[in-house]
């Protein structure tokens, strides 16, 4: 949507995409097409076996330099950050679009597994549920972006930001203010994105989002039905495994069925690593 409106010179905007070891997953499918048809370079970044190899460093690093606002699990983040920075300091990303013009919540309440917890700690959980729910009871863009955005992603943001300057244009106060005075109907679809990227450049609107969005048609719903279906298969073939699964799929390990899936829609993969 923003390239589709910038329209800048060819060959000015050097453009890369986080990917994985497995395969090019569809963000680089979709960024590598979005690239090629404004003219502008484009090279994938990935996690493997460079990162892995000085994980340790990078998983303390992320920790330190969040005060803690991230895990080891966003290691991989900083390692790929630090990569971006000797391709351009300034970053332009696309967070946020999704929660301020479609209302997509990011997080949510969940209930831990039976027993981890005594019955006292349970009402707190109960309590926070509650708050959670209260929270969602006012304006949807008022919850994105006072709400989710400084408690959510606030320590994936200050991570970057320890080696990039960041630059989020759907966070940008008139953008905001124009939302919300939209009716609430429109953030329940895709079709004021997608008529946003129509109205800015029609051979834009014409390539699908990595969930298939934007493909009309018998092969449209086709595809955005294989590909939600692909991206909760490494969900629950990576840090998502239920017990029952990990049950199965470890008297199976041979087939390595986690090959399948991993590397289509996420480049990070701790479980197998």
């Amino acid at each position: 949507m923003i390239l589709a409106w910038h329209k800048p010179l060819r060959g000015l905007l050097p453009c890369y995409t986080f990917g994985g070891v497995y395969r090019d997953c569809q963000d680089v499918v979709v960024a590598r097409q979005v690239a090629h048809v404004c003219g502008q370079p484009h090279e994938v970044i990935k996690a493997g076996e460079e990162f892995l190899s000085r994980f340790h460093h990078y998983a303390e690093r992320a920790v330190y330099l969040t005060d803690g606002c991230v895990d080891v699990r966003r290691a991989s983040d900083l390692y790929l950050n630090e990569r971006a920075r000797t391709i351009a300091p300034i970053r332009m990303t696309g967070n946020y679009g999704s929660e301020v013009l479609r209302g997509v919540r990011a997080f949510k309440p969940s209930r831990p597994l039976s027993g981890l917890f005594s019955q006292d700690a349970l009402s707190y959980f109960n309590q926070a549920e509650e708050t959670y729910h209260s929270l969602l009871l006012g304006h949807p863009v008022s919850f994105a972006v006072f709400k989710q955005a400084p408690w959510h992603h606030y320590g994936l943001l200050a991570l970057e930001e320890t080696q990039v300057s960041v630059r989020s244009p759907y966070l940008d106060n008139d953008l905001v203010q124009t939302v919300f005075r939209a009716p609430k109907s429109a953030l329940a679809t895709y079709d004021v994105c997608l008529n946003l990227i129509a109205d800015g450049s029609s051979v834009l609107r014409d390539i699908p989002t990595d969930r298939g969005v934007g493909r009309e048609g018998l092969g449209g719903k086709v595809l955005r039905k294989w590909e939600e279906t692909l991206v909760k298969a490494e969900y629950a073939y990576d840090y998502g495994m239920p017990q029952w699964l990990a049950r199965i799929n470890h008297a199976v390990s041979i087939l390595h069925l986690e090959r399948v899936f991993l590397g289509r829609h996420k480049f990070n993969h701790y479980r197998v690593w």
